[in-house]
C-alpha cells in the first residue's frame, strides 16, 4: 500500500490537473501508472521525494505541459463554478436574513 505522503501527492496531483483542464481519461491513466510506480519505490525503501527528482511543483508543472487540455471540459468547468458562486451570494444573504423575496398573487 501507499503511504499517507503518496496518497496526499496523488490526490493533490489529480485535482491539480483536473482544475488545469486536463482529459478526465488520461489523467486516470497517468494516477494509475504512477501509483504503480510509487508502490514499487516504496517497496523498495524509496520515498515520494526520491522518486520525483524535484519539487512536487516543478513534477506537477511538467506533467501538466505534456498533456492536452480539454477545453470543453475546462469551459464548463468554469461556468459551474460561477454559477455555484452566484448562488452561493444570493443564499447566504437570503440565510442570513438580509433579504426577502414574496410572491404576491391578486384575485
Amino acid at each position: 500500500m501507499l503511504s499517507d505522503k503518496s496518497k496526499a501527492f496523488i490526490e493533490n496531483l489529480r485535482l491539480y490537473l483536473v482544475t488545469s483542464g486536463k482529459k478526465q481519461k488520461e489523467i486516470n491513466e497517468l494516477i494509475d501508472e504512477l501509483k504503480v510506480h510509487l508502490i514499487e519505490a516504496e517497496k523498495q525503501g524509496k520515498s515520494i521525494d526520491e522518486m520525483i527528482d524535484c519539487t512536487p511543483e516543478q513534477y506537477m508543472n511538467s506533467l501538466k505541459r505534456e498533456m492536452d487540455t480539454d477545453y470543453k471540459n475546462l469551459i464548463k468547468n468554469v461556468i459551474i463554478i460561477f454559477a455555484g458562486v452566484i448562488a452561493y451570494l444570493i443564499m447566504g444573504s437570503a440565510i442570513k436574513g438580509e433579504s426577502s423575496r414574496s410572491i404576491s398573487c391578486k384575485s
